[in-house]
């Protein structure tokens, strides 16, 4: 059984790294029409309206109104990685000071979506759990696919800090179904502590064993394989149950 579910790990990081490939591939400036092509150009720049100035490859420029296109991206401006690095180095005051003019630069651009994730992080960091979530569904409007997983799992944060329980059954069941490993790692962790809350601590073991189990705790999964490890530990302690000596550090 560990081998089969080990083998299925292997399978999703798979395919993350394949599509994190094709993404690699495609890091150029395009806009999708509304009959779906994929237009690649020399640049672009969106106004707040969301209408396009394109640059075309072949030269010269036109103008795209928001409602004639689905879809617009440009490689990682400078700013939206200087705002990264606030993020993982934990400067979320700083962030919170300076990612709203950057998303109103490049929301229409492919960026929005992350610009929101890391702002509703850092609001969640700071205690404003509603604030946050208001956030996160904002950025969910302009976020690409590979950010709705993350701005999923920071609205599984806020709604397990606002108790709002039944929302975040439907959140963890998305994620659960998700391909990336960080996601399902995640959901695993969250629903075992949503089950604790709820009285339900062998179903929450359980959960808590297939994020401690299943994934290594390695990268952006560390943090998540460390919450789920202390937390079946202290399960496992309240239910007089010695096995907990195997995950105890």
């Amino acid at each position: 059984m560990k081998n089969l579910l080990k083998l299925t790990v292997a399978v999703m990081l798979t395919t993350l790294s394949l599509a994190e490939m094709a993404r690699a591939q495609e890091d150029y400036p395009y806009y999708i029409n509304r009959a779906g092509r994929k237009i690649k150009v020399q640049d672009l720049m969106a106004n707040d309206q969301g209408d396009l100035k394109v640059a075309m490859e072949g030269g010269g420029t036109q103008t795209v109104r928001k409602s004639d296109y689905k879809f617009a991206y440009i490689p990682k401006p400078q700013q939206v990685a200087l705002l990264e690095q606030m993020f993982e180095q934990g400067a979320y005051d700083q962030l919170l000071q300076n990612v709203q003019g950057v998303f109103d630069r490049y929301k229409y651009l492919g960026w929005g979506g992350l610009l929101y994730y890391m702002k509703g992080e850092a609001e969640l960091a700071a205690g404003r759990a509603d604030t946050a979530l208001r956030t996160l569904d904002l950025g969910v409007r302009f976020a690409r696919d590979e950010d709705i997983e993350l701005i999923n799992m920071a609205k599984a944060k806020a709604l397990m800090a606002l108790g709002r329980n039944d929302e975040l059954k439907k959140i963890l069941d998305q994620l659960k179904r998700a391909q990336s490993p960080e996601a399902a790692a995640f959901s695993f962790m969250a629903a075992g502590k949503l089950l604790a809350e709820q009285g339900q601590n062998d179903e929450a073991i359980l959960e808590l064993l297939k994020t401690v189990l299943l994934f290594e705790p390695k990268g952006k999964l560390a943090v998540i394989h460390e919450d789920a490890r202390k937390k079946l530990v202290e399960l496992l302690k309240e239910k007089g149950d010695p096995s907990f000596k195997k995950f105890e550090k």
